[in-house]
């Protein structure tokens, strides 16, 4: 029998495999090292992870049947390779069957056969321990999926390698059709989980025990030395600092060390956490060896409690680790005042921010100031307003809600605080007159349910400021029809668009690449979305689906460009829309939506605007006609100035004037788009 010179390496679980040194090649005859270090060696050559095949790679098929490689990983294939001869009727076999037959040709020298060569020791339930209590390292179980009363055909086959309190170690292979080789403890708990797949249960198994077994365990022809395992607490303090082991066994129960402020987190064979945490039967000691205890550092937590001061506030305190920052604040309210933000007293103190770092636990209190209503520019066209006041503790940004014309107005520099629900905004008790918002220039943001829950809004329009739209922002905005997004746009929050059942179609610029959950969600009339470049980096939730991208949507298509990249893997994982892969799609073809044109007269010289052409013509210092001027179509609907205009010209007889209203109207509003203003409105759908 050949012998090479043997050397002992230590296992650890595919988590934390160690290098691997070569062990010797067994020829066709039993161990001469005894059934563990035959063990040891098999796992030396095919560790946890590896792939039982002739050339180390995967297989591409399960049986001889299949053709093409089937001689890469069957048993006589593998038996050739590794120069063992077959024994006398040994049939040939693939996956977990080949290779527990290749263990126990290796270890035992015999042909594997049931009442022959092997006698079953024990059976039971694969998740109960006392089903293992008699077996030992090198045992053959089969595993079947019916009761003991009805045993059927074996689902798989794997080598006992250990027990204990908690689970058992396993070495095998082709665990749930990998083509892997596995080696590992399974909780007792986990077990039938672990083994069952969505075609075969495994409930119950056998356990064989190779009659030579005793004949095998007793050879040995290298000595089994003692071998001491130090503990070095490494700046704790342990009560056990070492152990004698036998070398080659398992290195078995370890102590628990303690540190004053820290968590042991194992042992580790190197002292700076390059080594491998170890555990008592996933390690066979080579060696005089040194193990490390680790650590991590307990860092307090302190509680930060907030005050409203006169105000209100939803969240009340806060729990951060010392060293670290608040990195979010909640914001109060207060009637008639404008929150300054977070102070360390009630009057005076130091103000805080989110970037404030935390070192104690501290009550925060909510500064205010007297709530002032911002001058409105002339140049905005806009001559009065039910209400308006600061957004948040921001100087610079402004809100204004005129409740007659519908018209919310955000304007100023900055960004837009999120809100934690719809109801904390200012405007919320009146967000049912709201039928269109203005978000002016210098606004970089939509925050987190800026128009929430504004049942008839209509429109909105967005300037190339902003460049994220926050969680929630337009959810059960039922009345929105359509919607322009800038170029600008980056980032589109979670159920942003949730429940926008009048919304039928929506282009996605280019620039963006963050989407999060459920951003178009319940949609239920959304008919087209387009992307006009490659896949968002951030499509949804990065493989944990707890909300669907498009859940609810029920005739969707979503188009993108068959040039751009990324799209392959979002579009396997959301099966329930149909996606098109069209030419680029900068420009994409226009999607269903309304259109507005505004409508006013002008008199002959082409200036003197007005909605009353008899006026115009009746002017001394005119000559000609007046004629009708028409604003172009396009999606934005402009708010009114709220003011009634009347004509005393014409003493409110407009019969027969184009103008004229079919409710017999003598009066008209003033719309104020940005070239002046315009006397009324004509609407059409697009589809």
């Amino acid at each position: 029998m050949k012998q090479k010179k043997r050397v002992f390496t230590i296992y650890v679980l595919s988590a934390f495999l160690l290098q691997s040194y070569m062990f010797p090649i067994v020829n066709a005859m039993p161990s001469s090292n005894g059934v563990q270090n035959a063990l040891n060696a098999i796992l030396a050559d095919y560790p946890d992870g590896s792939y039982f095949s002739v050339d180390g790679k995967a297989c591409t098929h399960s049986s001889g049947s299949s053709g093409g490689q089937h001689k890469n990983c069957s048993l006589l294939g593998m038996l050739e390779k590794d120069k063992i001869d077959a024994p006398a009727g040994q049939g040939n076999s693939w996956t977990c069957n080949a290779f527990a037959t290749y263990v126990y040709i290796r270890v035992f020298g015999t042909l594997m056969k049931r009442g022959t060569t092997m006698s079953c020791t024990s059976e039971g339930d694969l998740s109960e321990q006392s089903t293992y209590i008699n077996a030992k390292p090198g045992d053959i179980i089969l595993f079947y999926s019916n009761s003991a009363s009805k045993l059927s055909a074996y689902k798989h086959m794997a080598i006992y390698m250990g027990a204990d309190a908690e689970g058992v170690l396993f070495f095998d292979s082709n665990v749930g059709g990998t083509n892997r080789v596995h080696y590992g403890k399974v909780p007792y708990k986990n077990i039938k989980g672990f083994y069952s797949s969505s075609v075969s249960k495994k409930e119950y198994c056998r356990i064989y025990h190779a009659n030579n077994y005793d004949d095998i365990a007793g050879i040995s022809t290298l000595p089994l030395e003692p071998c001491t395992v130090t503990f070095d607490p490494n700046g704790g303090s342990v009560n056990q600092t070492s152990k004698t082991v036998t070398a080659g066994s398992w290195i078995g129960e370890l102590p628990t060390p303690t540190r004053e402020g820290y968590t042991f987190l194992g042992w580790c064979t190197e002292k700076e956490k390059s080594g491998m945490i170890v555990s008592p039967y996933t390690v066979t000691v080579p060696n005089n060896m040194t193990l490390y205890a680790m650590w991590r550092e307990i860092i307090p937590t302190f509680t930060v409690a907030f005050d409203a001061n006169g105000g209100n506030v939803s969240q009340h305190s806060l729990s951060v680790k010392s060293g670290q920052p608040y990195e979010t604040l909640p914001t109060p309210t207060r009637e008639g005042y404008t929150f300054d933000g977070w102070y360390t007293a009630a009057n005076g103190g130091s103000k805080v921010s989110e970037n404030t770092i935390v070192d104690s636990s501290v009550t925060l209190y909510a500064h205010w100031s007297k709530e002032t209503t911002p001058p409105i520019k002339e140049d905005e066209g806009f001559d009065h307003f039910d209400y308006s006041g600061k957004l948040g503790e921001k100087k610079d940004l402004f809100w204004e809600l005129n409740t007659n014309t519908g018209t919310l107005v955000i304007s100023g520099t900055g960004r837009i605080q999120d809100w934690q629900n719809a109801e904390n905004r200012p405007w919320a008790k009146h967000r049912n007159s709201i039928t269109n918002v203005v978000v002016k220039d210098g606004i970089q943001n939509l925050g987190q349910y800026l128009v929430a829950r504004c049942e008839n809004m209509k429109s909105i329009s967005i300037p190339e400021s902003v460049t994220e739209i926050g969680a929630g922002v337009f959810i059960r905005a039922y009345a929105l029809e359509n919607i322009d997004l800038p170029k600008s746009l980056t980032k589109i929050g979670g159920s942003a668009f949730s429940e926008c059942t009048s919304l039928r179609s929506i282009t996605i610029p280019e620039n963006v690449n963050f989407i999060e959950t459920g951003a178009f969600s319940s949609c239920t009339n959304l008919e087209s979305i387009y992307f006009t470049g490659d896949a968002p980096a951030y499509f949804g939730d990065n493989g944990v689906v707890r909300l669907n991208m498009f859940s609810g949507c029920k005739n969707l298509t979503v188009y993108y460009p068959a040039n751009a990249s990324g799209w392959e893997p979002i579009i396997e994982k959301y099966t329930d829309v149909t996606w098109q892969a069209v030419g680029e799609v900068k420009d994409p073809p226009p999607s269903p939506h309304m259109e507005y044109r505004y409508v006013r007269y002008i008199d002959s010289t082409g200036s003197h605007n007005c909605w009353c052409g008899k006026y115009l013509e009746g002017l001394p210092d005119v000559s000609g006609n007046a004629t009708l001027q028409y604003s172009d179509w396009s999606t934005e609907q402009y708010p009114t100035s709220g003011t009634d205009w009347t004509c005393a010209y014409c003493n409110g007889n407009h019969m027969g004037e184009d103008h004229y209203s079919a409710d017999g109207r003598a009066w008209w509003k003033e719309y104020l788009l940005p070239d002046g203003s315009y006397y009324w409105e004509e609407s059409r759908w697009v589809a």
